[in-house]
């Protein structure tokens, strides 16, 4: 009955969403995306799995200020079924839709596999490109044999019981754990108790109806093999190329993409910053005012580094 309620409260938040749906033609499919405000441009870039919509925290923050999309990757959400299964194919998607927006240059932002495709991104169109924000993300390839794409050990059981769970609520029950701190979970009367104890929880059900609007529904497992596939084949190796204003964000309790990648980056990027927060990798849901200050800070510098 919990998740009933919960399924109810994320329809009432898609009905808002949808009314600012909107679609971008591609020569293979459509991608719906969300578009506010005015300004410089923002182009926020989704992970894997997730709804564009994941980002509206940052979202209705940075249109206050800034001219902001998000959008749902081909075989997610609202877009078109036929998944992309590249990082340079899931870029191009990306420089289409600017394309429809006539957007010359944007700030890019990407968290996870949207870090990876924001990487991309730069190194395919680097004059298109105001800033970087690479968030919770690696550059690929192997380090000492092993690839980067495997997640922490602590992380791997939630990451496949997020994937294989036949009920959405032991999915939720992974999700968040994968996503969230220990810390945060323990605040909320939630970490490592059963969903018998925590289905009446006010704040259980919060993180549900959060979790249902972001990743609701469950992209079909053509989506989900095709990113995998894409994330298993990334290797950015022309990040030494770059020269634009970057912001690497590396959440010290992530589960999912080990946090010394941040600084693999870090090395790899001229010139870039790294800043460390405590979070989990669901940065963007757990710490969203600092994440949004952060960002408005970064695309501050960099016009001011361009002007100069």
């Amino acid at each position: 009955l919990a998740i009933i309620g919960l399924r109810d409260m994320a329809y009432e938040n898609q009905i808002h969403q949808n009314q600012i749906d909107k679609k971008c033609l591609l020569k293979s499919g459509y991608l719906n995306y969300h578009h506010k405000g005015l300004g410089e441009k923002v182009l926020l870039v989704m992970g894997f799995m997730a709804r564009g919509r994941a980002w509206h925290r940052q979202f209705e923050a940075l249109s206050e200020s800034y001219e902001v999309v998000c959008y749902d990757h081909r075989g997610i959400g609202d877009s078109s079924e036929n998944p992309a299964s590249s990082m340079e194919e899931l870029a191009q998607d990306a420089l289409d839709l600017m394309d429809h927006l006539k957007w010359d240059k944007a700030h890019i932002v990407g968290i996870s596999m949207g870090g990876m495709i924001a990487q991309y991104i730069a190194t395919l169109a680097q004059e298109r490109c105001l800033s970087l924000t690479l968030i919770a993300t690696h550059a690929g390839g192997f380090e000492k044999g092993l690839t980067r794409v495997f997640p922490k050990w602590q992380g791997l059981p939630l990451f496949l019981k997020a994937q294989f769970s036949k009920s959405i609520e032991h999915r939720f029950l992974a999700l968040s754990h994968l996503l969230l701190t220990q810390d945060y979970l323990k605040n909320q009367g939630i970490f490592n108790r059963s969903l018998a104890e925590i289905q009446h929880i006010d704040a259980w059900r919060e993180i549900c109806a959060r979790l249902a609007d972001d990743f609701t529904p469950k992209p079909p497992f053509k989506t989900r093999f095709a990113h995998i596939k894409a994330i298993f084949k990334h290797h950015q190796n022309r990040l030494h190329t770059l020269n634009l204003p970057t912001l690497i964000i590396q959440p010290k309790e992530d589960l999912l993409v080990n946090p010394k990648h941040s600084e693999d980056l870090k090395k790899k990027i001229p010139h870039a910053e790294l800043i460390s927060v405590k979070a989990g990798h669901g940065v963007i849901r757990e710490i969203p005012q600092e994440i949004n200050q952060a960002l408005l800070k970064h695309f501050k510098s960099a016009i001011e580094k361009t002007d100069a």
